[in-house]
């Protein structure tokens, strides 16, 4: 029995995240599912289908950023937005393979984005007009980078894909803000 093995040098590192998308791309097996990969020490996102059935793996996908990846948030089938090193948002475009727009998120901080969460809320008082008026024009999103005091809630609008500045709390707390998480009343 001969056994290949991997000599390439492999970069990972504790900053490396991952998230299942939806892909409407091509045509995948039902046993597969695809994947979003991010390497921080070599700055590239990988879109991967794997197969489970046959453990096969195919990269359909690769992005080389300019600064180091550290959060990955879906908008659609088609955008992504990756959070990265210097408190900056980049808007990824499937189709073209190109950054549509880098948004400075949190110009503060030198660090990375460490959370971008959609909230489910449908407060009128946290977005600004009834839910049910506005549900298929924009998505709140929450961002907070290890590097700044405070989180930022933008406005995703659903026709544009653009990212909405909206509100910016600060805190008190030092070292800056690694998890956002969202309560609800039960």
């Amino acid at each position: 029995m001969v056994v290949k093995k991997d000599k390439g040098v492999r970069y990972s590192s504790g900053l490396d995240y991952m998230i299942e998308i939806k892909w409407n791309q091509s045509i995948i097996q039902n046993s597969a599912t695809v994947l979003c990969i991010s390497n921080y020490k070599q700055s590239f996102v990988n879109v991967t289908v794997i197969d489970l059935k046959t453990r096969r793996k195919n990269i359909v996908k690769s992005f080389q950023l300019t600064n180091r990846p550290t959060r990955l948030y879906q908008i659609d089938e088609n955008n992504l937005l990756i959070g990265t090193e210097g408190g900056n948002i980049e808007h990824w475009i499937f189709d073209e393979g190109s950054c549509k727009k880098v948004y400075h998120a949190h110009p503060e901080s030198d660090a990375g984005i460490a959370s971008i969460i959609e909230l489910s809320s449908k407060s009128e008082l946290l977005r600004g007009e009834p839910y049910e008026s506005n549900k298929d024009k924009f998505k709140l999103l929450a961002t907070a980078s290890r590097g700044a005091k405070e989180f930022r809630l933008w406005k995703l609008d659903l026709a544009t894909h653009e990212l909405l500045p909206y509100l910016k709390i600060e805190t008190t707390i030092d070292g800056g803000i690694k998890y956002l998480m969202e309560s609800q009343d039960t």
